[in-house]
């Protein structure tokens, strides 16, 4: 009898799918070392979520299953997942004539998104919401001689209501015109320990024609940010929270490109001073080029501020959901 139920015992086992090694690499994925860092075989990606593996022009490779769907092009740092742009930490590459994707990014941008059950488990009850600079800082200049800091308070404290209005405890950085230094406003997450932090900011650049929103999120050790190139392993001494924070911004990109119909610039990694230092899963958001008059205009209207906080508060939703605890 006691046989039996040991071999019943190692079939249950053996049956178990999506079997993690220690360091979070199925070992049903093969890997290989590559310029100082580890790699992943795309195909056996695929076959660990049940996709199918289509190549295309130029190297693009393409994973999907039903609505799922992860693009990534060899030798270059920009694709997609589920239709929201990224740019992974590194850029695929082709060994022995195979793609393969770094650890990284399997890890620290597909897996979040791609698996709930990766992701810890945690009631989300508190919220802080920083509008970006604010008194002595006016931020960058917009259409009508307005400036960012009066736009991004003004979405804050609407985004603040609407959060209070589905139940969460919500801390503003600020409530008025005045500038908390950056030191100030993690400090006021140290001391309200929120469960979320969201950095509020619109985007600006010489290049008038460029609009778009995009999210960030803080760098995880070992890589490099979106616009750099040299990898950075000095670890964050708050953030620690790398698919917490990438789930979030994925979330919450999704939502901003689909209810505002703006140009979609991507979740991307940066190691900005309150993302990197506060205690929780944070991200910091640009809603819009007010460079671009044709944006920045539009980020003066109370419609497009409320798209706005309506996309985020619906991308906070889809990430509680995703985390919330059984």
């Amino acid at each position: 009898m006691r046989r039996v139920l040991f071999l019943i015992l190692i079939l249950l086992v053996c049956a178990v799918p999506q079997t993690l090694s220690a360091q979070g690499v199925p070992r049903s994925i093969r890997t290989q070392w590559y310029s100082g860092r580890r790699y992943l075989a795309l195909a056996d990606i695929a076959r660990f979520y049940g996709m199918s593996m289509v190549r295309g022009e130029n190297s693009r490779y393409t994973l999907s299953l039903r609505n799922a769907r992860i693009v990534l092009t060899v030798n270059k740092r920009y694709g997609s997942l589920n239709g929201i742009a990224v740019t992974y930490l590194f850029a695929p590459v082709h060994l022995s004539g195979r793609p393969y994707v770094s650890e990284l990014d399997f890890s620290k941008v597909i897996e979040p998104v791609m698996r709930n059950a990766v992701l810890p488990k945690k009631r989300i009850r508190s919220i802080m919401i920083d509008p970006g600079h604010g008194g002595k800082d006016n931020g960058a200049p917009g259409p009508n001689r307005s400036w960012e800091k009066q736009i991004t308070l003004s979405i804050s404290l609407k985004l603040r209501d609407a959060l209070r209005a589905r139940g969460f405890n919500v801390f503003m950085t600020r409530t008025g015109d005045r500038y908390p230094s950056l030191e100030n406003r993690v400090n006021m997450h140290a001391k309200a320990r929120t469960d979320l932090f969201l950095s509020i900011h619109c985007n600006a650049s010489v290049v008038k024609s460029i609009n778009g929103i995009e999210t960030f999120v803080v760098t995880p050790a070992g890589a490099p940010s979106s616009s750099d190139t040299k990898s950075n392993f000095t670890r964050n001494p708050g953030n620690s929270f790398d698919r917490q924070n990438y789930r979030l911004a994925y979330e919450i990109q999704r939502q901003l490109i689909w209810k505002t119909g703006a140009e979609d610039r991507g979740v991307k990694h940066a190691r900005f001073y309150v993302i990197k230092n506060v205690a929780c899963p944070a991200v910091l958001i640009e809603t819009g080029f007010l460079s671009n008059y044709r944006e920045g205009t539009q980020l003066l209207t109370r419609k497009r501020q409320q798209e706005t906080v309506n996309a985020i508060v619906d991308g906070i939703l889809r990430y509680v959901s995703a985390t919330q605890p059984r």
